[in-house]
């Protein structure tokens, strides 16, 4: 999904009414685009891609990476080969989503 993002980015920043949006939080929203990408590639098995991803985000705006330090620390332990803790943090999101 980060490919797609990237490219609806590309897009809106060349139209003119999104134009003074893009000055004001240019790096917060690329940071956006790259904090997406990172959750979407921790989802589908990629630990170090989604890494990268998050690390450009950081790069660009730190408190919009942060907001997913939980799926950062799932990459980090994927990288480690602790492949069960992405198993027990989705039984817990799961739990957690049938009890709202």
């Amino acid at each position: 999904y980060g490919e797609e993002a990237r490219r609806l980015i590309t897009d809106l920043r060349s139209r003119p009414e999104f134009s003074a949006l893009f000055r004001a939080d240019e790096n917060r929203i690329l940071a956006g685009v790259e904090r997406f990408d990172g959750f979407y590639l921790t989802d589908a098995g990629q630990p170090g891609k989604a890494l990268r991803s998050y690390g450009r985000a950081f790069s660009l705006h730190p408190t919009t990476a942060t907001r997913d330090w939980k799926h950062i620390l799932l990459v980090f332990l994927s990288l480690l080969g602790l492949e069960k803790a992405r198993l027990w943090y989705d039984r817990l999101r799961t739990r957690r989503l049938h009890l709202k």
